[in-house]
C-alpha cells in the first residue's frame, strides 16, 4: 500500500523538542518544590537566584513545547492523511482537524483524542471500527494533558500576596511538570507505534517527505 506520507526524520524531532521540554519543565518543576520547601525550612536564604534559574527553565519549556506543538501537529496531519487512504471511512475526523480541533474551545476537551483514536484503530486494524476502545495508555496521555491544561491556566492566578503566590504558584509549578511528563511520555509512545505501524503498512518509495 503507497501512503501519502512517509515520516523520514519528522517522529524523531519531534520526539526530541518534546523530551526537551520534558526536561525543561521538570527541571522547573523541581526548582518549586525546592523553593517550597526552602520557604518553610530557612526562611533567612535569599530565593531569587533560584526563581531566576525557575524562570529561565520555564521559557526553555515554554521554547521548546511552542516547537515540538508545530511538528506534531504535522505529525497528526499526516498520520490523519496516511489513515484515510489506509480505512476511507466517511465520518472520520479529517486530518486537517485532527489538529485543528486543539484550537477550537470546549471542543478540545475531547475531540484531538476522538481523532487519534481513529488514526490508531485504522492503522493498527484496517478492518476494524475506527472508534472502538484504544489502550489504556490512552487515557493516561489525554487525562494528563487535560489537568496540565487546567492547571497551567490557575497556577498563579489567584491572591497577588507575596505568600500565597509563592506557595500556592509553586504547587501549581510542580504539578504542571508532573502532568506534562505523563502527558509526553504516553504520546510519545502513541506516536512511536503509530508511526511504525504506518510505516509498515505503507511504502516509502515515492511519498513525499
Amino acid at each position: 500500500m503507497e501512503l501519502p506520507f512517509g515520516f523520514n526524520k519528522l517522529p524523531r524531532v519531534a520526539t526530541g523538542f518534546t523530551q526537551s521540554a520534558m526536561a525543561f519543565v521538570g527541571l522547573a518543576s523541581g526548582i518549586a518544590v525546592l523553593l517550597i520547601i526552602l520557604h518553610f525550612s530557612a526562611p533567612s536564604i535569599d530565593l531569587e537566584m533560584l526563581m531566576l534559574v525557575e524562570t529561565l527553565a520555564f521559557l526553555f519549556w515554554i521554547f521548546c513545547h511552542l516547537v515540538a506543538i508545530i511538528l506534531n501537529a504535522v505529525w497528526i496531519f499526516r498520520t490523519g492523511k496516511n489513515a484515510h487512504v489506509i480505512q476511507n471511512v466517511p465520518d472520520r475526523i479529517g486530518a486537517h482537524m485532527a489538529w485543528g480541533w486543539y484550537l477550537v474551545p470546549f471542543a478540545n476537551l475531547w475531540l484531538p483524542r476522538t481523532a487519534l483514536v481513529e488514526i490508531w484503530n485504522s492503522s493498527h486494524d484496517p478492518q476494524g471500527n475506527i472508534d472502538r476502545k484504544p489502550p489504556s495508555y490512552f487515557n493516561t496521555w489525554w487525562a494528563s494533558w487535560i489537568g496540565f491544561y487546567f492547571v497551567a491556566r490557575l497556577a498563579g492566578t489567584g491572591d497577588t500576596d507575596d505568600f500565597v503566590f509563592l506557595i500556592e504558584g509553586q504547587i501549581g509549578f510542580a504539578l504542571m511538570g508532573v502532568l506534562y511528563f505523563f502527558a509526553a511520555t504516553k504520546f510519545i509512545q502513541i506516536m512511536r507505534e503509530i508511526t511504525a505501524r504506518q510505516t509498515e503498512l505503507g511504502s516509502n518509495e515515492g511519498t513525499s517527505t
